[in-house]
């Protein structure tokens, strides 16, 4: 991740995301070979992605679609809703329930559907959670909306 100091098992759950969401659209990739093209296409700083470079991944076919910030107010959950009807998964910056030792309280999910009111996800760090609801371990509030500070995604362009 540019950095001996972050690695993926660390600090590598939107990198990880990225790469779930670069699958589903049928790239072959993981995230460690993911980290090393970003690293290549010096897309870190001080270990924090720089989301405007993924747009190079397949020559400019890959279309960034926000970044959103909540941090302030709760997330507008419409916006989520419309891009995943459009088969559009959406990573989203969570706030964890207990914080880490090293002072990092967020975490980065891969929602990729909504099913019955319930939203999906596949999660980089927590391999048992499949749902994003009021009683998972990193929603700190009864209120999904609340606990969503952040979300960006990719379309894939023609």
């Amino acid at each position: 991740m540019g950095s001996p100091f972050y690695t993926i098992g660390s600090y590598g759950c939107v990198t990880t995301s990225i790469a779930m969401l670069l699958k589903y659209y049928g790239y072959d990739t993981d995230p460690g070979q993911l980290s090393a093209w970003i690293v290549n296409q010096r897309g870190y700083t001080d270990g924090f992605l720089d989301f405007t470079v993924i747009r190079a991944w397949d020559d400019n076919k890959i279309v960034l679609v926000g970044p959103y910030s909540w941090q302030n107010v709760p997330a507008d959950m419409t916006v989520i809703d419309l891009l995943l009807e459009q088969d559009v998964p959406v990573l989203v910056k969570l706030k964890l329930v207990t914080t880490p030792s090293n002072g990092y309280g967020y975490h980065w999910v891969l929602i990729t559907k909504k099913v019955n009111g319930i939203y999906k996800i596949n999660d980089p760090y927590f391999s048992n959670s499949f749902e994003l609801n009021n009683n998972s371990h990193f929603v700190d509030t009864n209120d999904i909306a609340k606990a969503i500070y952040g979300a960006v995604t990719y379309r894939q362009g023609f």
